[in-house]
């Protein structure tokens, strides 16, 4: 297939486009400066440059190909006000391209914007006013005008090589603070490979129903396990506090997601793509000094 994929620079699209590639598929991607071309020329795909405020050309590309993959998201944390609104604006301009078509469009969204008691399945529905929420109803709404549309959602902690989120913030703060912590033993992040996470794109892409909801989850592990794998790493001490100790420690939206128990399923996804999670697990990847 020839499949147009947004944010193929970024931390996941950087091994969705080599995953695609590799398996036959032919990729143009979104690129927002000559240096990013640059980069997506070198891995073997065609640039395309724009950004996701360029309707046009993301309506136009889409046109052109078989699938697209929509990863890219800003993520303004100064003012995320327009993020979500972008955001449904490039899928709609997708969807205006391949309606009728019964071809793929492959959005992202995340485990973390469903608010349920106990562990995220595929079934669960996010709130309307989350931030993506608005997007995963938009790609329902689709689904039902002959788009092969699919919501692919990530677990919160996508781990690997190159992985700037929480738990290098975490890994980070224990760091400079020479103790890794932990609020409870029992609440548990849910976690996936970023390699994992890129067979997963490419399953989806290349054959989930219309309508499919995925969830990117390889695990659920326990936080104070990662602290003690932190603190091993480090070789600092592993300390219990409380949540606003915690938040004086580690600033920012990490500090306040230590304490929060962030699980999910992957049972329907396994069973609807047949993805089987077979790399490192987030222990692992501590263990062997990425994060340090």
């Amino acid at each position: 297939m020839k499949i147009f994929v947004t944010g193929g620079t970024g931390f996941i699209g950087s091994h969705v486009v080599p995953e695609l590639l590799t398996h036959g598929h032919s990729v143009l991607a979104l690129a927002r400066t000559p240096e990013k071309a640059a980069q997506l020329e070198a891995q073997g795909a065609t640039p395309v440059l724009g950004t996701l405020a360029d309707i046009d050309l993301l309506k136009q590309t889409a046109g052109k190909v078989d699938a697209v993959i929509h990863l890219a998201f800003i993520h303004n944390w100064a003012d995320m006000s327009q993020s979500g609104p972008t955001d449904q604006a490039a899928i709609n301009a997708f969807g205006d391209a391949l309606r009728g078509t019964n071809k793929a469009l492959v959005i992202t969204s995340g485990v973390a914007i469903v608010q349920t008691q106990g562990a995220v399945t595929e079934v669960d529905l996010p709130a309307h006013d989350s931030m993506r929420g608005p997007s995963e109803f938009l790609i329902h709404d689709l689904a039902k005008q002959d788009i092969r549309a699919v919501i692919v959602r990530p677990a919160p902690t996508v781990h690997g090589v190159g992985d700037h989120g929480f738990v290098k913030m975490i890994s980070d703060a224990a760091a400079a603070n020479k103790e890794s912590i932990y609020i409870s033993d029992a609440n548990s992040w849910a976690a996936v490979n970023v390699a994992d996470l890129a067979v997963l794109y490419r399953l989806a892409v290349e054959s989930a129903p219309a309508d499919s909801v995925l969830h990117g989850v390889a695990e659920n592990v326990p936080f104070k396990a990662i602290a003690t794998a932190i603190g091993e790493v480090l070789q600092v001490p592993v300390t219990q506090v409380d949540a606003d100790e915690a938040q004086k420690r580690v600033a920012g939206l990490a500090g306040n997601l230590i304490g929060v128990d962030a699980i999910a399923t992957s049972d329907k996804t396994r069973d609807v793509t047949g993805w089987t999670p077979t790399h490192d697990s987030l222990l692992a990847d501590i263990e062997s000094g990425n994060y340090i």
